[in-house]
Protein backbone atom coordinates (compact mmCIF):
# COMPACT_ATOMS: atom_id res chain seq x y z
CA UNK A 1 0.00 0.00 0.00
CA UNK A 2 2.87 2.36 0.80
CA UNK A 3 4.30 1.96 -2.70
CA UNK A 4 0.93 2.62 -4.35
CA UNK A 5 0.37 5.69 -2.19
CA UNK A 6 3.83 7.01 -3.07
CA UNK A 7 3.05 6.48 -6.74
CA UNK A 8 -0.26 8.27 -6.44
CA UNK A 9 1.47 11.26 -4.81
CA UNK A 10 3.45 11.68 -8.01
CA UNK A 11 6.63 12.95 -6.39
CA UNK A 12 8.69 10.70 -8.67
CA UNK A 13 7.90 8.76 -11.80
CA UNK A 14 6.39 5.29 -11.52
CA UNK A 15 9.48 3.92 -13.30
CA UNK A 16 11.81 5.47 -10.70
CA UNK A 17 9.61 4.29 -7.84
CA UNK A 18 9.50 0.73 -9.17
CA UNK A 19 13.24 0.66 -9.77
CA UNK A 20 13.88 1.88 -6.22
CA UNK A 21 11.47 -0.67 -4.73
CA UNK A 22 12.63 -3.54 -6.94
CA UNK A 23 9.28 -4.28 -8.58
CA UNK A 24 8.14 -4.21 -12.18
CA UNK A 25 5.86 -1.47 -13.40
CA UNK A 26 3.20 -4.05 -14.28
CA UNK A 27 3.15 -5.17 -10.63
CA UNK A 28 2.81 -1.56 -9.49
CA UNK A 29 -0.08 -0.92 -11.87
CA UNK A 30 -1.82 -4.15 -10.81
CA UNK A 31 -1.49 -3.13 -7.14
CA UNK A 32 -2.67 0.37 -7.96
CA UNK A 33 -5.71 -0.97 -9.80
CA UNK A 34 -6.57 -3.34 -6.94
CA UNK A 35 -6.10 -0.53 -4.44
CA UNK A 36 -8.37 1.86 -6.33
CA UNK A 37 -10.99 -0.78 -7.05
CA UNK A 38 -11.09 -1.99 -3.45
CA UNK A 39 -13.39 0.84 -2.48
CA UNK A 40 -14.45 -0.44 0.94
CA UNK A 41 -12.00 -0.60 3.85
CA UNK A 42 -12.56 -4.33 4.42
CA UNK A 43 -11.87 -5.04 0.75
CA UNK A 44 -8.68 -3.00 0.99
CA UNK A 45 -7.71 -4.91 4.13
CA UNK A 46 -8.34 -8.22 2.33
CA UNK A 47 -6.22 -7.11 -0.63
CA UNK A 48 -3.37 -6.03 1.62
CA UNK A 49 -3.60 -9.21 3.71
CA UNK A 50 -3.49 -11.30 0.55
CA UNK A 51 -0.42 -9.46 -0.67
CA UNK A 52 1.35 -9.78 2.69
CA UNK A 53 0.58 -13.51 2.81
CA UNK A 54 1.92 -13.96 -0.73
CA UNK A 55 4.99 -11.81 -0.04
CA UNK A 56 5.88 -13.64 3.17
CA UNK A 57 4.94 -17.22 2.27
CA UNK A 58 5.12 -17.72 -1.49
CA UNK A 59 7.46 -15.16 -3.05
CA UNK A 60 11.13 -16.11 -3.15
CA UNK A 61 13.48 -13.25 -2.27
CA UNK A 62 16.88 -13.08 -3.92
CA UNK A 63 18.26 -11.21 -0.92
CA UNK A 64 17.24 -14.20 1.26
CA UNK A 65 19.06 -16.72 -0.94
CA UNK A 66 15.80 -17.39 -2.84
CA UNK A 67 13.89 -18.28 0.31
CA UNK A 68 10.60 -16.89 1.51
CA UNK A 69 10.64 -14.67 4.60
CA UNK A 70 8.60 -17.37 6.37
CA UNK A 71 11.24 -20.02 5.58
CA UNK A 72 13.90 -17.80 7.15
CA UNK A 73 11.77 -16.72 10.12
CA UNK A 74 10.71 -20.27 11.03
CA UNK A 75 14.21 -21.71 10.53
CA UNK A 76 13.38 -23.90 7.52
CA UNK A 77 16.29 -22.73 5.34
CA UNK A 78 18.36 -25.93 5.64
CA UNK A 79 15.28 -28.13 5.15
CA UNK A 80 14.26 -26.22 2.01
CA UNK A 81 17.81 -26.32 0.63
CA UNK A 82 17.97 -30.08 1.26
CA UNK A 83 14.62 -30.63 -0.54
CA UNK A 84 15.80 -28.52 -3.47
CA UNK A 85 19.09 -30.43 -3.71
CA UNK A 86 17.24 -33.77 -3.64
CA UNK A 87 14.89 -32.59 -6.37
CA UNK A 88 17.83 -31.34 -8.42
CA UNK A 89 19.70 -34.65 -8.11
CA UNK A 90 16.58 -36.65 -8.98
CA UNK A 91 15.96 -34.46 -12.04
CA UNK A 92 19.58 -34.77 -13.19
CA UNK A 93 19.43 -38.56 -12.89
CA UNK A 94 16.18 -38.66 -14.87
CA UNK A 95 17.80 -36.54 -17.59
CA UNK A 96 20.85 -38.82 -17.67
CA UNK A 97 18.65 -41.90 -18.04
CA UNK A 98 16.58 -40.26 -20.76
CA UNK A 99 19.68 -39.13 -22.65
CA UNK A 100 21.28 -42.59 -22.38
CA UNK A 101 18.11 -44.23 -23.67
CA UNK A 102 17.78 -41.71 -26.50
CA UNK A 103 21.42 -42.24 -27.47
CA UNK A 104 21.01 -46.03 -27.43
CA UNK A 105 17.86 -45.77 -29.54
CA UNK A 106 19.61 -43.49 -32.01
CA UNK A 107 22.58 -45.84 -32.24
CA UNK A 108 20.39 -48.90 -32.79
CA UNK A 109 18.45 -47.07 -35.52
CA UNK A 110 21.75 -46.11 -37.15
CA UNK A 111 22.94 -49.70 -37.17
CA UNK A 112 19.65 -50.88 -38.66
CA UNK A 113 19.94 -48.31 -41.44
CA UNK A 114 23.44 -49.49 -42.31
CA UNK A 115 22.36 -53.16 -42.49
Amino acid sequence: MRIVLEGLRGEESVAELCRREGISESVYYRWSKEFLEAGHPWELEQTISGFVAFHNNKRYHESLDNMTPADVFYGRVQEVKKEREETKQKTLEQRRQYNRQTTLNDLSLGWQTLS
